[in-house]
């Protein structure tokens, strides 16, 4: 795909799965994602986590799920925003426990919890009313080191 004899690269392509993605035309955006992975034009897994951002964000988890699990056959290495849009994905479609679940395996993969993937679980457990879940990933992040941000303080 070029525009205007400019070459694409991950930016471009990045620009246009973001577009997609917002739009909900996650078909189209899958497709893009799946040439690029076919034409070993898969820059990084900033490309994948848009794509499954908006399909965790149009709680369509199996897709997300099924994405991210394409990310280790590419032979890249989720990150933490990976797990920080599953985690939304299962925390939107009610699946705590396996967000939960999410949560515990960051750190399998080298990576540690950021202020978002708590909030977003505390979040989610105060809205199910379950205060005391919402406590524990309080003091959990607390005792790991992460600094609240200005949603938890609010």
């Amino acid at each position: 795909m070029y525009i205007n004899k400019i070459p694409p690269n991950s930016y471009v392509h990045g620009a246009v799965l973001s577009y997609l993605c917002k739009r909900e035309m996650l078909s189209d955006a899958r497709w893009i994602l799946d040439k690029l992975i076919e034409s070993g034009q898969l820059l990084d897994v900033v490309l994948c986590n848009i794509v499954i951002d908006g399909y965790a964000k149009a709680g369509d988890m199996d897709d997300a799920v099924g994405l991210y699990e394409q990310i280790f056959y590419s032979g890249l290495t989720p990150t933490v925003v990976t797990f920080n849009s599953l985690i939304h994905g299962f925390c939107k479609s009610g699946m705590l426990n396996k967000a939960r679940v999410l949560l515990h395996s960051l750190s399998l993969h080298g990576l540690s919890p950021n202020a978002v993937t708590y909030t977003t679980l505390m979040d989610a457990y105060r809205g199910e009313g379950n205060i005391n879940v919402m406590v524990e990933l309080l003091d959990e992040m607390v005792a790991k080191g992460v600094a609240p941000n200005v949603s938890l303080t609010v």
